[in-house]
């Protein structure tokens, strides 16, 4: 039987609530990522979910009355999806999901897991963890989708488009090509970085790699407004120090708030 996950006063249900739901429950998961869906998302939105795994930001964005579409690939977490979708029916006009991968193009693409599910499965077999290396184990085939002809499809080209982005890495592959999409076609942009699972041979190399991949997320974003969450509002942000700040750290993740 489904069970109410309420977050501040945004309440929906899932499948079987577990300890994630209840860390969400807390404001212990991501309450910056949940503060900025609230500020962007209403019932005038499409709050476009690439990487969706097991339907928090989505379920979220839902209960706030938006339009949500969720893409999630990994087929373990894309089950735990459906039924969570599933446990409210009342959503059923309005929210979609796919069990397809975001890229350039249509076709096949490899995604690498320790543990299907768990919500780190990604285009890169090795992943830098707590100062160690770590090999995926498990390696998948799954269906990916040009993203650009996927919105032009499957979204209003007149509604008001808020995209999260949160891949654990293909972010470095496909962001520039959507991101110049989405500047033109306008909308809200939240994307999380991953450059700890670019892992490439010796330190150096990887330091290299991570700089590069950064860069590519940092020029595809150039021509989008930058904003910071500042006591409970969106504050746009002088672009020149926040690169700097994200180029002196290449290990470390990045968020970025952005809109057109």
């Amino acid at each position: 039987m489904p069970e109410t996950v309420i977050v501040n006063d945004v309440s929906f249900s899932v499948n079987t609530k577990g300890p994630f739901w209840n860390r969400m429950s807390s404001g212990e998961w991501e309450p910056e990522t949940l503060q900025c869906i609230r500020l962007l998302c209403s019932h005038d939105t499409t709050f476009l979910d690439i990487g969706a795994w097991i339907g928090p930001t989505m379920l979220y964005a839902a209960a706030l009355g938006s339009r949500a579409v969720g893409l999630e690939p990994d087929p373990r977490a894309y089950a735990q999806l459906v039924l969570n979708v599933a446990s409210n029916p009342d959503w059923a006009s309005r929210v979609q999901i796919a069990n397809v991968a975001a890229g350039i193009e249509n076709g096949a693409l490899e995604l690498h897991s320790r543990v299907l599910g768990n919500s780190e499965t990604s285009v890169f077999k090795r992943h830098a963890r707590h100062g160690s290396i770590v090999e995926c184990g498990t390696s998948i085939s799954v269906q990916q989708v040009d993203i650009c002809a996927f919105i032009q499809k499957t979204i209003d080209p007149n509604a008001k488009l808020v995209t999260k982005i949160d891949v654990e890495g293909a972010e470095f592959l496909f962001l520039p090509k959507l991101a110049a999409f989405l500047a033109e076609r306008g909308g809200g942009l939240l994307v999380s970085t991953h450059p700890q699972n670019i892992v490439t041979d010796g330190a150096h190399c990887t330091r290299v790699s991570r700089l590069e991949g950064k860069l590519r997320i940092i020029r595809a974003l150039l021509p989008f407004n930058w904003f910071a969450l500042k006591s409970g509002a969106l504050v746009e942000v002088e672009k020149s120090s926040a690169i700097a700040r994200s180029l002196a750290a290449p290990d470390v993740p990045d968020t970025y708030i952005c809109s057109t």
